[in-house]
This record gives C-alpha cells, structure tokens and sequence, in this order.
C-alpha cells in the first residue's frame, strides 16, 4: 500500500486509453446521486464482546453479531492493550476455485483459565475469478449461479487454539498467548489461510516504533502521527505498473519475527515453526492501527495446519541502546529455534576480505604483501574479483 488512491488511478489508467473523456465525465458528476438501500449490520466495533482471562495475565474479547463468530477483539497485558480491537482478528479463507467461507459459528467450545479452544461450521459461497489459469494467460472463471445464498460447509471444520504463554528472554519476563488454526475439509481444497489482525502497544499505532530489517523500508520506523503511512510493501512508483511486491516469505525475506517499542513496553510475534509463511506489516494513512498479514501457505489438500503464533509483551520503556538489546535476543530465540527444528547449522556474520582490481591482476604483490597481512588479521576468507583490461 502506497500514497495513492487505486480506485482513481484505475480510472486513470483506463483513460490514458479513450482519450480523457470518461475522467472528464466522472470529475464533472455529482457525487450526492441516490444510492441503493441496504440493510445495515452492527459494526464489529459495537458488537457483543465475551472476555476471557488467563493465569499469566492475559485477556482477550471474543467478538460475535447474532451467531456469527467476528474474531477476536481487544487483547490486553493487565492494563495495557496489546491491540486495539477495532477490527476482530480472524482468517479470511478462499480456495483456487473461488470458493469464499463464510458465516463462521462456534459449535463447540472448551474455556479455562489457561487454554482456549474453539470449533467453527460455517457457509460457503461461489462464484468470481479462480486463481486457475487458461491458456490464454487469464483466470478462470466460477459461472456458479450467482443467485445462490451461502450454503452450509457441511463437512468442513475449522479449529482455533489459544494458549498463554510465559518467557525469559534477555533478563526480561515476557507475558503473552499462542494462537493456531486447523482447517479440514472433504470437500473444500485449500493450500493457504490468511491471517489477519492488528497489533499496537497502547492500542494506538501511534506512539509505537516498529523494527522489521528487509529491503524496501527503513528498518526502525516511528509512528508519529494518524496520517502517517508505512509498508512493507515494494511500490516503485517509476514503473507502469509500480506494484512490485506485495507479501513476502516471513522467514526468510524478512526477518522472521515483528518487534514493537513504547513507552507500554516491548511487543514481539513470531512463528513458532519452520513454515511458508507470506506477510505483509503496513500503517495505512489515517488509521491509528498497525496491520500484521500472514498468508499460511501448503500443498493443496483437505487440511492445513497453521505455525503457531507467539504474542510476548514485556513492560517497561527502554532507550535505544536497551530496545537494540531486546531486540537481539528476541532474534536470538528465533533463530535459534528455528535453525535447531530443520537442523540447519546457523551462518554467522564473519569478517572478510576482498581483492578488487581493475586491470591487470598482479598476483606476485597479492601473495607477498596482501596475504600476509590478512593471516595476521585472523581473517580466513578472501574473495577475489577480478576485471582484466582488455588491450
């Protein structure tokens, strides 16, 4: 997400191909023409909220309308909100033959001061683009009828697990949960789950300084005001078409975990398995919230099983010096983990050298003076690029 409004850029583009005119007409309109009534639903800002408390001090809002399940709302450390809950957080799920879930309704349930778990039926819709491809290069299209109404998922189930968790890490007490999803169904193929929630010390975006070292964004942002926008999205606005990248693999383009400090402390997730995990971070312009999305990725199948996502929040403001050191041992515990699951040996940042040259190389005066005095240095490893002039 960029600076920039799609729905008139869109318009835009279309016309750069029929000569100005249509923009003309839309620009000119009124925009106060009658539009059709709909029935209005209860916002989920205002929609029943039940709480549930752990032992390690962790509380949470399940947030229903009638018997639909929204997700869950505001989640707090004591006092302090670890989000807002302004949007429930929930998945979004969609298979490749444009099949959309919907309707979500718990069907059982199993509360107690220190666990969380609950199974959801729900409907299904049809209809719209498949991510199928034709020859042509285009996507398929579902001609389901589109008159349908949601029909019921019948053998399709979908399981949320909440645990609370506690950590040491850096000589500081982490407080926090464990959410995963688990998806099956006989009928329903699918090969990804989005997640999506929101996550902001204080419950305002604001405030916050969000750490997260990858390509296309400095790597420690402050959020200083409503109107100000962050992504990790790659948007290159000097190409016809500047959206580059959108979501990246967590693990490995980006750094594995998220880390926020404010003055309510220090917030950290992460993914507690080695898994294909697809995320997007953005602070949209104009709204005091900061969006975590995570597309779980598989095979297609009948079922998926999320990673499981650690939330840990430890209290206290730290200087720069004191969040530069949280942060080191939150990617200690990380990386550490996760190298030890797949039983991959860590690579270390080690010191080298480098011999550059832009004629010809003169190997006599490398090993008799350069040699010697990388040994001496203990540096063990030496690339070597040479371009030779060409005469």
């Amino acid at each position: 997400m960029r600076d920039i409004d799609r729905r008139w850029f869109m318009l835009g583009t279309l016309t750069t191909a029929v000569g100005g005119s249509v923009m003309g007409v839309l620009n000119r309109l009124s925009r106060t023409w009658a539009m059709p009534t709909t029935e209005q639903k209860e916002s989920p800002s205002s929609a029943p909220r039940q709480v549930i408390k752990f032992t390690n001090g962790i509380s949470l809002e399940l947030v229903t309308r009638n018997n639909e399940f929204l997700g869950v709302g505001r989640i707090a450390a004591g006092n302090i909100a670890l989000r807002s809950g302004r949007r429930p957080m929930f998945v979004e799920i969609r298979n490749p033959n444009g099949i959309h879930l919907c309707n979500y309704t718990i069907t059982q349930q199993s509360i107690t001061d220190n666990s969380l778990e609950l199974q959801f039926s729900m409907h299904y819709s049809e209809g719209g683009l498949m991510e199928w491809m034709l020859h042509s290069v285009r996507n398929r299209y579902n001609t389901a009828d589109w008159t349908t109404e949601p029909l019921q998922a019948t053998d399709t189930v979908l399981w949320l697990k909440i645990r609370p968790v506690t950590r040491n890490l850096g000589g500081r007490k982490y407080i926090g949960l464990s959410y995963q999803y688990r998806y099956q169904s006989q009928s329903i193929p699918i090969y990804k789950i989005l997640d999506r929630g929101t996550w902001e010390l204080g419950g305002h975006a604001v405030g916050n300084e969000f750490w997260m070292r990858h390509s296309f964004a400095p790597s420690i942002t402050s959020v200083d005001s409503v109107e100000q926008l962050y992504s990790t999205e790659w948007y290159l606005p000097s190409a016809t078409n500047p959206n580059a990248l959108q979501f990246l693999p967590l693990q490995t383009v980006f750094q594995g975990f998220t880390f926020t400090a404010a003055k309510a402390g220090t917030l950290v997730t992460w993914a507690k398995k080695v898994s294909h995990i697809r995320s997007l971070f953005e602070k949209p312009r104009g709204v005091d919230e900061i969006v975590h999305w995570h597309e779980h990725c598989a095979d297609l199948g009948k079922e998926l099983v999320t990673s499981p996502i650690e939330v840990l929040w430890a209290p206290g403001e730290l200087d720069r010096v004191g969040r530069a050191n949280a942060y080191e041992a939150v990617r200690e515990l990380v990386y550490e983990t996760l190298h030890h699951q797949i039983g991959m040996r860590r690579e270390r940042v080690t010191t080298y050298s480098m011999i550059e040259q832009w004629d010809n190389a003169d190997l006599k005066r490398y090993t008799q003076l350069g040699l010697p005095k990388l040994l001496k240095a203990a540096i063990e490893r030496l690339d070597w690029q040479t371009i030779f002039r060409i005469i």
